[in-house]
């Protein structure tokens, strides 16, 4: 299992950049099939199965963005997570738990923290420029 955590990146729906992300966490991991046989003597052998990766994040909403543009629990996002200066994670996601904050002189959703689990397949990519 690997976690890897950030402090910046957006969050899409659809080619839409709907909010922040104002801190995050990835963690990725593998399932494993072990087994024995004649072939592997001794020793046990292990091969590689899913992978599947999941993390939370805290984020705030554009503020140009109407009020009906808003995450609900089971959206399919797409998360954009930058890992340092030059490399970011794009996370096709779903939103499997959902913390909404309010600003409660305006009504107005503002933003919130979210639990989310990968979709499909996730890449560590370069940024444009890094």
């Amino acid at each position: 299992m690997t976690l890897q955590t950030g402090d910046d990146g957006k969050l899409l729906v659809g080619q839409q950049e709907l909010a922040d992300v104002l801190q995050w966490t990835l963690q990725t991991a593998v399932r494993t099939f072990r087994y024995t046989s004649n072939a592997t003597g001794p020793w046990q052998a292990v091969l590689c199965g899913a992978r599947t990766a999941a993390g939370e994040f805290r984020f705030a909403y554009n503020t140009q963005q109407p009020q009906e543009d808003v995450v609900h629990v089971g959206s399919q996002v797409t998360l954009v997570l930058h890992l340092d200066a030059a490399r970011r994670y794009v996370v096709p996601a779903v939103i499997d738990s959902l913390h909404t904050e309010v600003d409660i002189a305006t009504g107005r959703t503002i933003g919130g923290q979210a639990r989310y689990v990968a979709r499909g397949p996730w890449i560590q990519e370069p940024l444009p420029g890094g």
